[in-house]
């Protein structure tokens, strides 16, 4: 994509803190969680400037991903922060913020995935869940290791 003009770019950046405070005050809504890692989602995409890739990585990332994972409910919320690591690896490579927030990201996978209970086989839709979030935090990894994201 284009990069976007500097004043367009301050515009977006006041929408991700918008998004941030409302994300903060309102975490408990899916809808809430689902649609801000959706804007953050298309608003990392648009920022070219030194200065605002500086923002986004120091700051804004590490404040919508860390809200994102302590408030982590269900497989699909873990679905859309992992989408954002992998965005993250890609735009920042080896400057990525993940450092301080993969093991959190894994705690809350290990959480909210199905166990066995006393040796008792799971249902197939447990089964099916379990390999999901399985697959997100190998894929998670796989980014992190292919864009030296863990490097620094």
């Amino acid at each position: 994509p284009k990069p976007c003009k500097s004043e367009i770019q301050l515009v977006l950046s006041e929408i991700l803190e918008v998004t941030i405070r409302v994300l903060g005050a309102r975490t408990n809504n899916a809808s809430v969680r689902k649609n801000s890692a959706i804007v953050w989602q298309r608003l990392i995409q648009c920022f070219s400037l030194d200065n605002m890739v500086l923002t986004m990585k120091q700051t804004v990332t590490p404040q919508f991903l860390t809200i994102l994972i302590q408030h982590a409910l269900t497989p699909d919320d873990l679905f859309d922060i992992s989408q954002m690591m992998n965005q993250s690896c890609v735009k920042f490579k080896g400057e990525a913020p993940l450092d301080k927030l993969l093991l959190p990201f894994l705690q809350k996978c290990h959480e909210l995935t199905p166990h066995q209970h006393n040796g008792q086989n799971m249902a197939r839709h447990f089964v099916a869940e379990q390999l999901e979030v399985k697959k997100l935090v190998y894929i998670v990894i796989h980014h992190i290791v292919q864009n030296d994201a863990g490097t620094k």
